[in-house]
């Protein structure tokens, strides 16, 4: 890239050291570079083939193995079979009840309602029986809700900013004075950008009928992006004329006499109390 498009992409060109961008379009040029992206395999992945291949060769050489072993894994592979069958035994026999009950006592009953669920070995069992219908996930594999901590502080009081509203509250209409100050200021900030879009458009399409009519897309985007930055200029000065008229306002109702502050709640703890008493 050019040292002004790479600024405008956040990077610093050095001398010597080109600033580069990879495309997704392969082409080739005498202006561009080409590198080679290698991803090393790690470690564990050799380990967990020669873990492989170590299991295939002890299967193959299951005939060499002593008969006692060779007798224990008969027994074992029984064993897992009759497990199999009496889990689909017990699916069936689910179903079936199920349609049973559906009929005769709506919704229907369910043998072992988590068996098909994600939830642990043992938690696929309990509850036996429940209805057709009711949650019955355990609550420890339900995702847990974050209870929000209770600072003492009202809605909107922060912990830094608790004591300053106490001292900076200047009425009774403070608080909703800035909250309508902050919704007008939104409200402008909304308006002002549907007017600057449409104004950079204007704009550009008057500058396209013109001799200085920008021939590239490169030169478009820049003059879009200029047209864009003197319009938001004079918008952020509104802004902060708004702003300051608006704080203005804000102190000049908070000095008003014969206004008494409202009290703020705050936590009170026991060397406070005994600072304000002496």
């Amino acid at each position: 890239m050019e040292t002004e498009d790479a600024k405008r992409h956040g990077l610093k060109p050095l001398k010597g050291i080109p600033c580069v961008q990879i495309v997704s379009q392969q082409e080739f040029g005498d202006d561009m570079y080409y590198t080679w992206f290698y991803e090393p395999v790690p470690m564990l992945t050799y380990v967990y083939a020669a873990l492989a291949l170590l299991a295939i060769f002890a299967i193959v050489c299951f005939p060499l193995w002593p008969m006692k072993m060779r007798v224990g894994v008969w027994y074992l592979s029984m064993g897992l079979v009759g497990l199999l069958c009496a889990f689909f035994v017990i699916a069936i026999i689910r179903l079936i009840l199920f349609i049973i009950t559906y009929f005769v006592a709506s919704p229907g009953i369910w043998l072992f309602p988590n068996l098909f669920e994600d939830v642990g070995f043992v938690d696929s069992f309990i509850p036996f029986w429940n209805w057709h219908g009711t949650d019955n996930v355990p609550k420890a594999n339900k995702p847990k809700k974050k209870k929000k901590k209770n600072t003492g502080l009202l809605p909107g009081e922060t912990a830094t900013g608790g004591a300053a509203a106490a001292t900076a509250a200047g009425g009774a209409n403070g608080a909703q004075a800035k909250q309508q100050a902050q919704q007008a200021v939104q409200s402008l900030l909304q308006q002002k950008m549907q007017q600057v879009a449409l104004k950079v458009k204007q704009r550009k399409e008057e500058i396209m009928k013109t001799d200085k009519a920008p021939s590239n897309e490169k030169e478009e985007k820049e003059l879009e992006k200029s047209l864009f930055t003197e319009e938001m200029a004079s918008v952020k000065k509104e802004l902060e004329d708004l702003k300051a008229d608006l704080t203005k306002g804000q102190t000049t109702g908070a000095e008003q006499p014969g206004q008494q502050q409202q009290p703020v709640k705050r936590n009170v703890t026991l060397e406070d109390a005994n600072e304000d008493a002496d």
